[in-house]
């Protein structure tokens, strides 16, 4: 019996801790990630895809998205008139995580707009919404510039009165990378930034991360042999790139194949394409062509002298050769078969096919002269 209440108590402790880490996790239907962030469980109105557009109020992610607080670390603000609304954090649906950022004059604060206020972050994904504020009243801005790696868009706060946490902008054909974000007030009325939405398999990065820029390698061909090893040197840029770490992958690695540290190693005759891709999310590549090929064989005069001074001359490859003179050293040991087969050309158009068979113990001795054969 008490062995019996040891087990039950062992399960309700696991339990327990089972229960602890998922509510540390959850709370009020949210779901989190191990960075903080909102996960999305649901779609708008419970549709089967994505339904949120531009101007509706969204209180969580959607599927396949997740949600950065306004005031995450890696989000900077530009500019000395930005405030930090939290004053109505207790009503329903007011701000994200019950705070927002507002540029400009705003419940007593005396600043002016100066119409260049910023708000800096990086991301990695392929898509992007902005959170933030959606009502018709005049204070709020109507020309808010984003750009995105350089590319500009305007957005408004100013939509179709859907209130707080409400989709202002929506972009969702992005590559798959890190993408450089610089939001700008373009007006002197208030702009309100409460939340950013990315892929759910995304992340913000550091702002002060310097990307790669592109990467080469010091050779882009390399003519082998079959054995024959080299080594390749990725080169990336800029100099001061955060993540310098480089992936190797070889187009057919029955052909050659490379290391970790670029190392190449032909395998086979045939061509393949070395690739060093950056690991900092960039995705830049570098690309060196491998040719393996290996160099004609030689030819050589293998005379065998037999026991009777009788000589056999063979005009062969040294490929040939080499098989004879392993055949023969074998022998010598007492392994591999007694004679040795050469092909010769038929005496007579009667004959397909001709062959002189060596007698291991009639041979007295044998001479190799190898030549280079003319072109």
């Amino acid at each position: 019996m008490k062995k019996h209440f040891k087990l039950i108590g062992v399960f309700l402790c696991a339990l327990l801790i089972g229960t602890s880490f998922i509510f540390s996790k959850s709370s009020n239907n949210k779901v989190y990630a191990d960075d903080n962030s909102e996960v999305g469980t649901a779609n708008l109105n419970n549709t089967a895809d994505n339904s949120a557009k531009v101007g509706d109020q969204l209180v969580h992610p959607e599927k396949g998205w997740k949600r950065y607080d306004d005031s995450n670390s890696m989000i900077q603000y530009i500019g000395n008139d930005w405030v930090y609304d939290n004053i109505h954090a207790s009503v329903s649906n007011y701000c994200y995580n019950k705070g927002s950022h507002i540029s400009g004059d705003h419940y007593g604060v005396a600043d002016n707009c100066d119409g260049d206020e910023q708000i800096k972050f990086k991301f990695t994904g392929s898509k992007i919404r902005i959170i933030a504020i959606d009502t018709t009243d005049n204070q709020w801005a109507t020309n808010i510039e984003i750009k995105i790696d350089g590319n500009s868009y305007t957005y408004s706060n100013k939509i179709k009165s859907s209130g707080w946490q409400s989709v202002v902008f929506e972009k969702t054909d992005l590559e798959n990378n890190i993408h450089n974000v610089i939001i700008t007030n373009k007006t002197t009325t208030q702009m309100n930034f409460d939340a950013v939405d990315i892929d759910d398999t995304g992340s913000l990065d550091d702002s002060s991360t310097v990307m790669s820029t592109g990467i080469s390698l010091d050779k882009t061909s390399l003519d082998m042999k079959t054995g024959d090893t080299s080594n390749l040197t990725a080169i990336v840029a800029p100099d001061n790139s955060t993540n310098k770490i480089v992936k190797w992958t070889s187009s057919d690695p029955s052909i050659a194949t490379v290391d970790a540290n670029g190392k190449i190693t032909a395998v086979k005759e045939g061509s393949a394409t070395i690739t060093a891709s950056t690991q900092d999310g960039s995705n830049k590549t570098a690309t060196c062509t491998v040719n393996v090929k290996n160099p004609a064989d030689g030819n050589g005069l293998l005379t065998v002298t037999m026991t009777d001074g009788q000589q056999r001359t063979y005009d062969i490859k040294m490929s040939q050769i080499n098989d004879f003179i392993t055949w023969y050293n074998n022998r010598a040991n007492g392994q591999g078969n007694f004679t040795y087969s050469f092909n010769k050309t038929p005496s007579s158009a009667a004959y397909t096919k001709r062959t002189e068979y060596l007698v291991y113990d009639k041979i007295s001795n044998y001479d190799v002269d190898e030549y280079k054969a003319q072109n």
